[in-house]
C-alpha cells in the first residue's frame, strides 16, 4: 500500500461504520419481529433457548 491508502484507512468508531451499525440493527429488529409474527411464537423458542 502506499502512504495515500494508509491515510484513507479508518478504523474504529467512525461516522460510516456508525451508521451501517445502526442500518444493520434496524434489519435485524425488523427481522425477528416478522419472524415472530409469521411463526407465532417468540424468537428464543424458536431458537431453542427458553
Amino acid at each position: 500500500m502506499n502512504n495515500k491508502q494508509n491515510k484513507d484507512i479508518k478504523i474504529g468508531f467512525t461516522k460510516d461504520s456508525e451508521t451501517w451499525n445502526g442500518r444493520v440493527a434496524m434489519i435485524s429488529f425488523t427481522l425477528i419481529v416478522v419472524i415472530e409474527i409469521i411463526a407465532q411464537k417468540p424468537i428464543l423458542v424458536l431458537l431453542n433457548l427458553r
